[in-house]
């Protein structure tokens, strides 16, 4: 009993310590100047979302992809992708996700979404 006391206590030590912490990967911006070029990232962008969200996806428009959820303790992310226009004329694409469960977080994380996303979308 007291070596399983024991391993409790180290487990939940364990907890308290952190790994060094390494700047996270960033995901290349997505933008678009023509309508040609923005309606195809649009469309990569409905792709991606259709094929990477455990949810199923709730607004689609011109300028918004909304899913449904997060739900409530669920590792699975939400996703919302807004189209917004910047100076110049050109477009903006971004990609924003979250999930219900404050423990654990996303799996996959939300940045590596975003970066999987914005490949996906940038291809030429």
């Amino acid at each position: 009993m007291k070596n399983l006391r024991a391993l409790a206590a180290a487990f939940m030590l364990t907890g308290c310590v952190s790994a060094p912490s390494t700047p996270e990967a960033k995901a290349d911006p997505i933008t678009c100047s023509t309508k040609v070029e923005c309606d195809a990232k649009w469309s990569r962008a409905v792709s991606w979302v259709t094929q990477n969200s455990a949810y199923k996806i709730q607004t689609t428009s011109d300028m918004l992809i909304q899913t449904y959820g997060p739900d409530l303790h669920d590792t699975d992310a939400a996703f919302t992708v807004t189209r917004s226009a910047t100076t110049g004329g050109a477009y903006e694409i971004t990609f924003n996700g979250g999930c219900g469960n404050i423990t654990w977080g996303c799996s996959p994380t939300i940045n590596n979404s975003r970066i999987a996303f914005a490949n996906f979308v940038n291809i030429k």
